[in-house]
């Protein structure tokens, strides 16, 4: 008999006002699409942030996988409240109304898989009652982490009690870090939350190290409070105090605070800035580098880490959240979160040592371990494993 489709619903995901939005939820789709059909739909949240006109669906098919976005439009009051309440009112009636209609068209899938809990999973919790659809849930944000600013005790009642009942009535729960996963054990009660880590595609990030005249350190980030970029520079012009022998390469979206803090610097000649690149190019800049850094505030589990021990780099990175579980003696070093002395001391050791670190061995390790046929592979066994447990003798 032929499988069932699986039916995603992503809180995240790239479209086209946001393309990078979620980007590491539609590798893990890509990932999965090599073992299991799926469909994924996403219900766009800009309108939140500005007025939107725009009101269409797109549906784009490659392969096993379907992707569809809703847009939908929404002028704000300027009344805080009452715009909060009629977004999300319209937010779940646009919702419900293209799940009705893929479900009438379709036949209803084995199960439906929420990346995110909010807000895709109360659609899953409506959808469960309504038809009698399980779901399993995915996490991939670092909310739940103290140092975040909007952490989960900062939110509202509503939403706390939203996550955990999304968490509880969910089949199977994972999470990309064990860090984060054995936290939301912790405020859901969900137990046994499986870790399936983030992924990276083995075509566009793999070894091809680069001759470089002069060591490179590169940083890959969206340059918010979140990467800590300021602490960064603070732990590189220690380090400029003390030797030459180094360059730092930034890649990704240089703010007018960015620029103005980077003019105010009398080492930012060591600097080179790329600007925001697609997902390829970020590949070649890793290759063309000797060593990556991460100083995040809170993480879960970083996309650009694996990435770049894809790339055969050893990483330095903070102790934030599941920055580290990547990392071990062989690829990399680990720093306490803030601590510029740390973050210079590991710079420092690492232009010493990086002959100690074997770049073809890195690259192989983070292939066995985060690919898309090996995070795939993961996902289509949990999905067999809902299967055999939902068979009655």
């Amino acid at each position: 008999m032929q499988e069932k489709e699986i039916l995603w619903l992503a809180s995240w995901y790239p479209n086209e006002k946001n393309p990078v939005a979620g980007d590491f939820i539609q590798r893990h789709a890509i990932a999965v699409t090599a073992y299991r059909k799926l469909t994924v739909i996403y219900m766009d949240q800009s309108g939140w942030e500005v007025n939107s006109t725009t009101d269409k669906i797109t549906v784009t098919e490659k392969g096993n996988l379907t992707e569809i976005c809703c847009y939908f439009p929404f002028r704000r009051t300027k009344i805080p409240i009452l715009d909060m309440l009629l977004y999300n009112l319209r937010y779940e009636r646009k919702y419900k109304h293209l799940l009705r209609s893929y479900f009438t068209e379709k036949n209803m899938p084995e199960f439906i898989h929420v990346h995110v809990p909010m807000k895709a999973g109360k659609l899953a919790l409506w959808a469960k009652r309504k038809w009698g659809i399980p779901f399993i849930i995915s996490e991939q944000s670092s909310t739940y982490l103290p140092a975040a600013p909007d952490n989960f005790y900062n939110r509202s009642p509503y939403y706390r009690y939203m996550v955990k009942k999304i968490f509880r009535e969910a089949l199977v729960a994972t999470n990309v870090s064990a860090t984060v996963g054995g936290l939301l054990e912790k405020i859901t009660g969900k137990k046994n939350i499986r870790v399936i880590h983030n992924t990276v595609d083995p075509l566009k990030f793999y070894c091809k190290p680069a001759a470089l005249q002069k060591f490179r350190f590169i940083h890959v980030s969206t340059m918010n409070e979140q990467k800590n970029i300021k602490g960064l520079l603070e732990s590189f012009g220690a380090l400029s105090a003390i030797r030459d022998d180094w360059e730092l390469r930034l890649v990704g979206p240089v703010s007018s605070s960015l620029q103005q803090m980077l003019e105010n610097l009398d080492w930012a000649g060591k600097i080179t800035c790329s600007g925001e690149l697609p997902y390829a190019k970020v590949a070649i800049e890793m290759q063309q580098a000797s060593a990556f850094v991460l100083f995040s505030r809170h993480e879960n589990f970083p996309c650009v880490i694996v990435e770049a021990l894809s790339c055969g780099l050893p990483v330095i990175t903070s102790d934030a959240g599941g920055s580290g579980e990547a990392i071990n003696k062989k690829n990399g070093l680990i720093v306490p979160a803030e601590d510029t002395e740390k973050m210079t001391a590991a710079m420092i050791y690492m232009l010493d040592h990086i002959d100690d670190y074997h770049k073809n061995q890195i690259a192989l390790d983070a292939k066995n371990r985060y690919s898309y046929p090996v995070i795939g592979k993961q996902f289509a066994a949990l999905y067999q494993e809902i299967g055999e447990r939902s068979v009655k003798p």
